[in-house]
């Protein structure tokens, strides 16, 4: 969004965001939920575990499993820590199973994952035809933070330039 913002000069562009930093591990077998994901309720280290093998065993080099923890905000700490915080979680929630294996693969620190959504946010996000010109806006900013929002926004921003060049 804040490309968005620069480059079009349009005001309603959220520029306040929230970062998270994803790891992703292998492990020698897999966790035992299934292609669920795994939300951490008793405190945020870390959010979120996606065993992606179990949807996708193709994502993982032969005979391991891949999967992927998320920590919300900006998390200062280094890889390891975040890596040796992750095993400890999965031990503590998995207790019956082996973590043999477990070997941390990359780390990605995303600084904006989403913009700032308090309340009444989506009042006075911008309109796809808001940029002057032949320009459209096109991205979860003109809806709500997420996948849905972005192809929600993909949508508007489609028909309404059709609309605009009276092919719709």
């Amino acid at each position: 969004p804040p490309t968005a913002r620069d480059l079009t000069g349009v005001e309603s562009v959220p520029t306040e965001g929230r970062g998270c930093v994803t790891q992703y591990y292998t492990l020698d077998r897999e966790l035992g939920v299934g292609p669920r994901i795994v939300l951490n309720a008793a405190d945020d280290r870390p959010n979120q575990v996606v065993p992606h093998t179990a949807a996708a065993p193709e994502y993982a080099p032969d005979g391991r499993t891949l999967l992927s923890a998320t920590f919300l905000g900006r998390p200062d700490a280094d890889r390891e820590t975040l890596a040796a915080e992750t095993r400890t979680a999965l031990g503590s929630w998995f207790p019956e199973r082996s973590l043999s294996g477990f070997e941390r693969l990359h780390t990605a620190r995303v600084p904006f994952a989403q913009f700032d959504q308090p309340p009444g946010v989506h009042e006075s996000l911008p309109d796809a035809r808001d940029p002057a010109g032949p320009v459209y806006l096109a991205g979860d900013y003109t809806r709500w933070s997420s996948i849905d929002g972005a192809m929600e926004s993909g949508r508007d921003a489609a028909r309404a330039a059709l609309a605009d060049a009276d092919l719709a």
